[in-house]
């Protein structure tokens, strides 16, 4: 089987990378032929995968400002995403894709290109990000003020970076993905670490038959 193992960092950031290297060298044990689709970087591993990569961008070091919108553009919706992961496809022909993290870098516009090609899609839950936009359901205290899809709340609570603007442009892509319902409808099987995890997604909105453990 050719899976499409898709992650926006391609070297060991933290334990989400972890998890994505290891589940794919345990498939490639098991005769699987494992194709990728991440972000270039000076640090990454070798691919030969990677001149379909996402161009390098670091939004920790971008000054967000009303001027300067472009950056935050790319995590609503990349267009350079969708054009590259569709020229991988094309030429790879992946059975199923597996995607790991993709918020901000990556963004959610590649599931549109999987749905195109009818390619199944498998989703890992590494953190809370479908529910929370600070990704953790955490603000000082356990948080869960934006249940409801009540995201403004991150707004007024200066969730990201306590910064009015940067949890503004969350909160927005927030409410841009849940009128997309892109997750919804291009996501066929999402992976919960947690029960208590599936739970609190169960409780947020997300149908739970579509969450395994």
């Amino acid at each position: 089987m050719k899976i499409l193992q898709i992650n926006k960092f391609f070297y060991l950031m933290g334990g989400g990378e972890r998890y994505f290297f290891e589940v794919s060298k345990l498939l490639k044990n098991h005769g699987h032929e494992v194709i990728f689709f991440s972000m270039k970087n000076k640090k990454n591993n070798f691919s030969e995968y990677e001149k379909y990569f996402v161009d390098y961008l670091d939004f920790t070091k971008i000054k967000l400002s009303f001027s300067n919108f472009q950056p935050a553009g790319r995590a609503f919706y990349s267009l350079e995403a969708r054009k590259k992961i569709n020229k991988l496809i094309k030429e790879t022909k992946p059975d199923v894709a597996h995607i790991h993290n993709i918020d901000h870098q990556i963004s959610p516009s590649i599931l549109h290109v999987l749905k195109k090609h009818k390619i199944p899609v498998v989703m890992t839950l590494h953190h809370y990000k479908l529910i929370c936009p600070n990704y953790y359901l955490f603000n000082n205290r356990v948080c869960e003020k934006c249940k409801k899809y009540k995201y403004y709340n991150c707004i007024l609570n200066k969730c990201i970076k306590n910064s009015y603007l940067a949890s503004l442009l969350v909160c927005l892509e927030m409410y841009f993905h849940k009128a997309l319902k892109i997750y919804k409808k291009n996501v066929d099987i999402f992976i919960s670490p947690s029960q208590f995890m599936k739970d609190k997604c169960v409780e947020f909105g997300i149908d739970a038959k579509k969450i395994i453990v």
